[in-house]
């Protein structure tokens, strides 16, 4: 019952620092977006078309990009999750002594 006790503390250690992470991160993500986008709403009042011109099509992303930037993603995931779960371990193992 105690293996299984320092498995929970060590999932819910793991998941908080994750959460954490992830906050920081968004956070970090959306004071850049919220500069960016000022400049862009400025943008947006001078351009005009002629009425001549006609808008272009927009351009698709292909779907084997979209594929190799998750597979991307999830190997970075993977390494990510690896080392937080050696901290934890670390951090379990420095607290049993």
């Amino acid at each position: 019952m105690k293996k299984f006790g320092k498995f929970l503390f060590s999932l819910t250690a793991a998941a908080a620092a994750g959460a954490g992470l992830y906050y920081a991160y968004k956070k970090f993500t959306e004071q850049s977006d919220s500069e960016e986008e000022d400049d862009f709403e400025d943008d947006l009042d001078e351009f005009e078309l002629d009425d001549d011109e006609t808008p272009k099509a927009p351009e698709y992303v292909s779907i084997n990009k979209f594929h190799e930037a998750a597979e991307e993603v999830a190997e970075k995931a993977a390494d990510a999750a690896e080392k937080l779960s050696d901290a934890v371990q670390e951090i379990k193992d420095s607290v049993t002594e």
